[in-house]
């Protein structure tokens, strides 16, 4: 978000319109000070711009996810459209001779700044233009994300008009409003380019096959739909009754319906029933009146066949010697057997999560067998990790006990892909396939191993020590899976396909198309290069800023 913002903040100042003609008159004829405080003014009302656009779009965040190469286009040509303006454009039919003044206070030039920018309300389209060719609206942002997003958006308005006074005020006996023209002209081919680059990545995008990965969003006030059973921005549940109480929604549905098992479910949550000594009423089916102290809420899974899982916590005091007591949230696992729930898991948090009514955040993941859990509020920690069977997952939600009351939001359910119904390669089986495959004489071909690497954790998800068994597949090389899986390792098996090397015009030079650690389809802009000298081969990930680099090691 910073080098987003900086680049938008960049580029939004320096086409040299009239607010630039201006700042550049006061720093000639006023001194660098006063142009750069008319530079400010410009900054601020650039940033009320973005701000006003960023709030005005986020009701459409979860359309701009699903359609983001299509906008990403449109923006992209938007661009073309205003660097054509700025190519053409002479700066000098806008220039007002200013007022003569021997001095003028910083508060007048930021207003004069502000004001000049300001009468443009045609910068939005502008803005709506750089958000989409730089992603800066993404439903997995997060607010004081956009905030830092926003401070750098003005950090970088500013870095121009100190660089515009500083070179200004350096050669201001050689400057004149032809210069001012070819700035334009320069700043207008570097907007092209940006744009040129935008519609080429979307329509690559477009063409590419999609990704199996599904996501949905819940939450009314970042512009997503409702979780079901919302009346407002959150999703609030309370229960007064004896049984209890669901708010479930479907998990998205993938391309391909066998790939209903890997799913993950992410939310923020805060118990508003668990007050020490505290407790709470319900009232049961005959009437009667009953009260519960730290009544559990709890995670809830169901399938299609009438199975279910759920995981309960509660907050209580427990006595550690004794004689003292300590608060703990207790966090318990149970999965449904003939209708009768069966403990699976549990686990004691005494640190690390707010065990009263601040909010936590919960990431719930589910990968074959295998579930984990992981959560708190500040960092997110494991706290639980079981197995159960595969069965198919139809929804996933929420439930409260008798007497609960808590409130969940920033809810998002994914479908992942299920290796598990794919067919691994039986020649990887095979030994003498394998003898054929580390004697090849084709210099590609061979069993190679995880390298070293350099990965952005946030963008990309690295997964394991790879070891990989590289064929030829005709029009490239086949990568296949043999080893080394953290991340979904019950998942991956001998003889998937990782990924493929397809040939270019460029000899050692490969296209990529490259499976992440949950089995998702990336390809694009993805790169390799075999390195012969090295016995190297290095995929570049220049969308996560990543690389792996790989080499034979028979």
């Amino acid at each position: 978000m910073m080098w987003r913002g900086i680049a938008i903040g960049i580029i939004m100042s320096a086409p040299m319109g009239p607010v630039g003609i201006l700042c550049i008159q006061r720093t000639l004829d006023k001194g660098r000070r006063t142009g750069l405080y008319t530079g400010v003014g410009a900054a601020l009302s650039d940033l009320f711009y973005c701000i006003l656009t960023g709030f005005g779009l986020s009701f459409i965040e979860e359309f701009l996810e699903k359609n983001q190469e299509i906008i990403q286009l449109v923006g992209s040509i938007v661009l073309i459209g205003f660097s054509v303006y700025l190519f053409k454009k002479n700066p000098a039919r806008n220039l007002k001779k200013p007022v003569e003044a021997v001095r003028e206070s910083k508060g007048k030039a930021i207003l004069g700044g502000f004001l000049f920018t300001f009468s443009n309300p045609l910068i939005l389209f502008l803005v709506i233009g750089l958000f989409a060719r730089f992603n800066f609206l993404m439903p997995e942002i997060r607010f004081y994300h956009y905030i830092i997003g926003f401070a750098f958006i003005f950090a970088g308005a500013m870095m121009w008009w100190w660089m515009v006074t500083f070179f200004v005020d350096k050669v201001r006996a050689h400057f004149n409003l032809r210069s001012m023209w070819l700035i334009n002209r320069i700043i207008g081919v570097i907007i092209l380019l940006f744009a040129v680059v935008g519609i080429i990545t979307g329509i690559v995008s477009l063409t590419s096959p999609a990704g199996a990965q599904v996501a949905a969003h819940y939450n009314r006030c970042r512009g997503y739909g409702a979780f079901p059973g919302a009346a407002a921005d959150v999703l609030t549940m309370e229960n007064a009754a004896d049984s209890p109480v669901y708010s479930l929604a479907a998990l998205p549905a993938l391309p391909d319906s066998r790939h209903t098992r890997n799913f993950s479910l992410k939310f923020k949550c805060a118990d508003l029933h668990n007050a020490p000594g505290r407790k709470y009423r319900y009232v049961c089916s005959d009437g009667s009146s009953r009260s519960v102290e730290s009544p559990p809420w709890g995670i809830a899974v169901q399938t299609s066949d009438g199975e279910s899982i759920s995981i309960d916590f509660r907050c209580s005091e427990e006595g550690s010697d004794g004689i003292s007591t300590s608060t703990a949230m207790t966090v318990t696992a149970f999965g449904d057997v003939s209708g009768h729930p069966v403990p699976l898991a549990s686990a004691s948090l005494e640190s690390g999560v707010d065990l009263y009514e601040g909010e936590n955040i919960f990431y719930l993941r589910r990968e074959g067998d295998r579930w984990t859990l992981s959560g708190g509020n500040r960092g997110s920690d494991n706290i639980l990790d079981f197995i159960y069977p595969a069965w198919p997952v139809e929804k996933a939600g929420f439930r409260v006990t008798p007497g609960g009351k808590a409130v969940f939001s920033d809810i998002t359910l994914v479908s992942y892909p299920d290796l598990a119904a794919e067919t691994p390669d039986a020649r990887f089986a095979d030994s003498g396939f394998m003898e054929s495959l580390i004697s090849s004489e084709d210099a590609v071909e061979g069993i190679w191993t995880l390298f070293d690497h350099s990965v952005d954790l946030s963008l990309l998800r690295l997964g394991g020590d790879y070891t990989l068994g590289i064929v030829n597949g005709g029009d490239g090389y086949d990568m296949i899976y043999l080893d080394g899986a953290r991340t979904g390792r019950g998942e991956w098996r001998q003889g998937l396909r990782k990924g493929r090397l397809l040939n270019t015009p460029f000899g050692d030079v490969f296209n990529v198309e490259w499976r992440d650690a949950e089995g998702l389809e990336m390809s694009e802009g993805i790169k390799a290069q075999y390195d012969a000298a090295t016995a190297t081969i290095t995929i570049h990930f220049p969308a996560q800023g990543s690389e792996l680099r790989f080499r034979r090691v028979r």
